[in-house]
């Protein structure tokens, strides 16, 4: 059987999967990179042209709210990501504190988008700031056009505004019309020297080790979610991709190990020491069990920002898999 499979980044613990063919289990899957992110999510709402992709947590929980089916996803959580190093701020402001937040004006390239969840979540919990309490602002993190990629509930209760047709939102912070930005992805004006920007939390690591021991979560952003029609006509082959990506993970442990023990990048061992010691030695879980608390958290913050109206449950959006 042939699957086109669509993933956003390079995952190294994809493994084979990144290759153009790999063929397991009976399964030929034609590969391809598809970058930017919302390029590919847009595709997938729009046409459902892949039988197999990844997409992004927030969106297809909304979709399948509004009851949009052309996917079912698979308990397979190819991103996640601490979000506060997310948070980027000019180079001489003084905020240095999610609290700091509260009443200023923050750009995110999507209000709905997984990352923007997780943000608002951490800063309500943690810091005390409301969404209510902060004016955000749509658009293109590094170029101009971006826009919202559904459209929001009306009792959202926040002020949310696109910026600018030729704007940007670093642009904006760069020139002191934004307090704080979100990036998903390290932002270009970074490469400047000296940077004109700086991230908002001066000591990332700790903060975000603080949250995972605090909430027990590593945030997932996105899942692997498999065209309806093809799971209606052949049930039993999401359990056999979901093998297929779960020997590839492995895989990759097993090289990192190799890796790790060789020495072969000074500093790797304390790193991935650290790591495991935080996240223990399985920081991409499979399977819906293991995810369930994670998922579960992402629910309560879309429920409490009215992006859904209530947590669905988890069988209703994913297929019950578990290692």
């Amino acid at each position: 059987m042939n699957i086109n499979f669509v993933y956003v980044y390079l995952y190294p613990f994809l493994g084979p999967l990144l290759n153009a063919e790999h063929t397991a289990q009976g399964i030929t899957f034609h590969s391809r990179q598809i970058y930017p992110p919302f390029k590919l999510f847009g595709e997938l709402v729009d046409a459902s042209p892949y039988e197999l992709a990844e997409m992004s947590l927030s969106t297809y929980t909304l979709l399948r709210q509004q009851r949009w089916d052309h996917y079912i996803a698979l308990p397979i959580f190819t991103s996640r990501c601490f979000r506060h190093a997310s948070m980027w701020v000019r180079a001489g402001s003084d905020i240095i504190n999610g609290a700091q937040l509260k009443g200023r004006r923050v750009g995110i390239p999507e209000y709905h988008m997984t990352a923007a969840v997780w943000v608002r979540g951490f800063l309500k919990d943690d810091f005390g700031v409301d969404p209510r309490e902060v004016t955000w602002f749509t658009g293109g993190v590094d170029e101009p056009g971006r826009r919202e990629r559904l459209k929001l509930p009306e009792s959202l209760g926040v002020k949310v505004s696109p910026i600018g047709e030729g704007e940007t939102l670093f642009g904006l912070l760069a020139d002191g019309r934004l307090d704080a930005a979100l990036a998903p992805n390290l932002p270009a004006m970074l490469s400047q020297s000296p940077a004109p920007i700086r991230r908002l939390f001066p000591d990332c690591a700790e903060v975000e080790r603080a949250y995972y021991r605090r909430h027990g979560v590593f945030p997932i952003m996105h899942t692997i979610v498999l065209r309806k029609d093809v799971h209606q006509r052949n049930p039993e082959i999401a359990a056999r991709i979901f093998a297929i990506f779960k020997s590839a993970k492995e895989e990759f442990y097993r090289k990192v190990a190799s890796v790790d023990r060789t020495y072969v990048f000074p500093w790797l061992y304390d790193y991935l020491k650290q790591m495991r010691e935080v996240l223990g030695d399985d920081p991409f879980p499979y399977g819906l069990e293991r995810n369930r608390k994670n998922i579960e958290k992402y629910f309560d913050h879309a429920v409490e920002q009215s992006l859904i109206p209530a947590g669905p449950k988890l069988n209703e959006l994913f297929l019950e898999l578990n290692d």
